[in-house]
């Protein structure tokens, strides 16, 4: 757990997997709701190259994370497991309408309607970590100013093994132990 000898910044973070101070997943402290049909898979699993639990989605199926953050940045530790996948966002803005932004591997241009955008996911083989500006999503597609996120949703294939929302963008270093990438 944590060493008290090590200096850990001040960063303002909301986890979301794995909950705060946790280093190894369990179905029973996971705030989440798993959809699927009956021939999809939802697990924990330790991957191998990352020698770390991570959630295992399988092909339709569906990971919902109930959130509230008022922090922009989302940050998902993925592995492209070179299948279709996506994460979708649900976020409150300035002028209290919930937006719905789509992040997918299989979109290959941005698509907006009516309060939803869709826009490609565009990550490399193997594990990934993938940092969204949802402000600057939400000025951009809508011109509006983000407030709070409220719902993340993973679909499709992949392996998640952290997810937080974060006040700005923070080095590697400056994360706690339990969400560096680099252990």
């Amino acid at each position: 757990m944590n060493n008290h000898n090590e200096f850990i910044p001040a960063v303002n973070i909301s986890p979301i997997l794995p909950p705060e101070d946790e280093f190894q997943l369990d179905f029973e402290i996971l705030d989440c709701v798993v959809m699927s049909d009956k021939h999809a898979q939802v697990a924990i699993i330790t991957d191998n190259e990352i020698d770390r639990d991570a959630l295992e989605i399988g092909e339709n199926s569906r990971v919902v994370f109930s959130t509230f953050s008022k922090y922009p940045y989302l940050c998902v530790h993925l592995k492209n497991v070179e299948k279709f996948m996506s994460i979708t966002v649900a976020c409150k803005c300035e002028n209290d309408l919930i937006r719905e932004l789509t992040f997918s591997n299989r979109r290959s241009n941005v698509h907006i309607h009516g309060n939803t955008l869709s826009a490609p996911l565009i990550i490399s083989d193997g594990w990934q970590y993938v940092n969204i500006d949802l402000n600057k999503v939400l000025l951009n597609g809508f011109g509006v100013k983000f407030i709070s996120c409220l719902e993340v949703v993973i679909d499709g294939s992949t392996r998640v093994s952290k997810m937080f929302l974060q006040e700005q963008e923070y080095a590697d270093a400056e994360l706690p132990p339990y969400l560096r990438m680099i252990q």
